[in-house]
């Protein structure tokens, strides 16, 4: 941490320096601490500064209702970030796509979060890789209706990794509770709600999975394949699927895996009703995705076609 690294006091009361949290965002400087007193606070933030840690008071820290650039309460660009012991809220865009948080730069950590009724609670595009660690924290009722734009409590991109422990999943809607395009998922000691509200699993993932001691409901899952975990292929290795020591709620599948990756399985508790592993469905699946790439590589050609046929046409015109 630079040896100038400061405490940014953020509060509604006298004392404080700054009146809102965008205020001290703007002008804090890597390794600075934003510190804010409860309250309320209809505000959002771009936090740029790398190394800068934000934290509340608890639930009795609540910034809600505003989002910047038309994407997030937070929007974080900066790297090795902590935000922690706050609540964020109400994130709402006309797009769908109203999100908590926006994890644009590399390697951010939340602990004691709660981040409730958004269209995305955390959505990480990941344009940098890097980790995002999610612990002790809570989402409830997040995620855009069903039949909307793909959303979810955390939806994330091509990180390197997503760590999640020790975190509660309420009442959500949209895709699924978690949404990972990360190389890596691990989900630790978590308590994941599925429900009817859900368009898939409660747990989708494309890449490697460590599911560890968690409790989880199945959700809706695709085409009426209901399941607690859908794996789905990847594009880049192969990595394994390990689910150990998990509790599975409802009907189906606790691992539906339609990505053809090596599992492993043990100590994993499901209702007589359900089944520990299933691939049914998959074949489905790959089809579409055969007939989607089928059609695109049809319709490419086709419009090269058309171009040439174009030029031909110019030129016979010309002449």
């Amino acid at each position: 941490m630079p040896a100038f690294a400061a405490e940014l006091l953020v509060g509604l009361g006298s004392g404080a320096t700054f009146r809102l949290p965008s205020a001290a965002a703007a002008v804090a400087r890597p390794g600075d601490t934003i510190r804010i007193l409860p309250g309320t606070y209809y505000d959002c933030a771009v936090l740029q500064a790398d190394d800068l840690t934000v934290e509340g008071s608890g639930e009795a820290t609540r910034i809600t209702d505003r989002i910047c650039q038309g994407k997030a309460i937070f929007i974080v660009t900066g790297r090795n970030i902590h935000i922690r012991n706050l609540a964020l809220g109400r994130a709402r865009h006309f797009d769908g796509h109203g999100a908590a948080i926006r994890a644009e730069g590399r390697n951010l950590s939340l602990e004691n979060v709660l981040i409730e009724d958004s269209q995305d609670g955390i959505f990480a595009p990941a344009p940098a890789g890097g980790t995002l660690r999610i612990e002790r924290s809570t989402f409830r009722g997040n995620g855009a209706m069903p039949g909307s734009t793909p959303s979810a409590a955390v939806r994330a991109g091509a990180l390197d990794a997503l760590l999640i422990r020790d975190t509660v999943f309420e009442n959500g809607r949209g895709s699924s509770a978690i949404l990972s395009h990360a190389g890596w998922t691990t989900l630790e000691g978590c308590r994941i709600a599925g429900g009817t509200l859900l368009e898939d699993a409660a747990v989708t993932v494309e890449g490697g999975l460590r599911a560890v001691r968690n409790h989880i409901e199945a959700g809706s899952g695709p085409r009426g394949h209901r399941a607690g975990i859908l794996a789905l292929p990847s594009n880049g290795m192969q990595r394994s699927l390990v689910v150990t020591g998990n509790r599975l709620e409802g009907n189906g599948p606790l691992l539906l895996n339609w990505s053809g990756q090596s599992t492993r399985l043990a100590d994993n508790r499901v209702p007589p009703n359900a089944v520990e592993a299933s691939r049914a469905g998959a074949w489905r699946f790959e089809l579409r995705q055969w007939l989607r790439s089928t059609w695109e590589v049809l319709r490419s050609r086709a419009r090269a076609t058309l171009r040439v046929l174009r030029r031909f046409g110019d030129a016979a015109m010309a002449a």
